[in-house]
């Protein structure tokens, strides 16, 4: 959170920026190869080359680099799940449990 304005400036289109808090999560499924993924917190496609739920999570970490801008974005984590067909319903509600098909990624 706090930095859409930074990547609009840096020509990323806002329909591209997504901010989370912590623990806020949103859906994006990728079409054929030729496609950009789409983004949405409410749908994924079963049509999708591949299909992702991603959880912001909380960190160690404190923001800011200079003097005044100390605490003025959200640093965080990703929880990353690959979103099998069987699991797209399950998918559209919070977390990750009890997904047949569970592939789970961290970063941070």
């Amino acid at each position: 959170m706090g930095l859409k304005q930074w990547f609009e400036a840096s020509k990323i289109p806002s329909d591209r920026v997504t901010e989370l808090d912590w623990w806020n999560e949103t859906l994006i499924s990728f079409g054929p190869s030729s496609e950009q993924p789409s983004s949405s917190s409410k749908e994924l496609s079963p049509d999708a080359a591949l299909n992702l739920k991603v959880a912001f999570t909380p960190a160690q970490h404190r923001s800011g680099r200079g003097l005044m801008d100390h605490m003025k974005t959200l640093w965080g984590s990703w929880c990353v799940g690959v979103v099998d067909q069987g699991d797209i319903k399950k998918a559209e509600q919070r977390g990750m449990k009890e997904w047949s098909g569970f592939k789970m990624f961290f970063g941070g």
